[in-house]
């Protein structure tokens, strides 16, 4: 993250003057050292059926759904841009 920050911050001040950025935009990534990743657990009970899956997916406005298929695989369903789906 903090590579992130400093490309940012280079791209920013190589294109325009420094003083007017600094004085106009905040730092929008002063915190960014301090973030914490908080684990999550998945809320899937039982194995489902990869059509199960794509349908609960189709019925959402989610970008992806992760579960476990029939085979005790954990897999990841997601929408692609051009309207179908792709699974890992």
């Amino acid at each position: 993250l903090s590579r992130f920050k400093e490309k940012i911050n280079n791209k920013i001040h190589s294109h325009t003057n420094e003083k007017s950025i600094d004085s106009s935009i905040p730092d929008l990534f002063n915190d960014i050292d301090e973030m914490e990743v908080i684990p999550a657990s998945l809320d899937n009970d039982k194995p489902m059926e990869i059509e199960e899956a794509v349908k609960i997916l189709e019925a959402s406005d989610l970008m992806f759904f992760v579960f476990d298929d029939v085979e005790g695989k954990r897999r990841t369903i997601y929408r692609r841009k051009d309207g179908n789906f792709g699974i890992y």
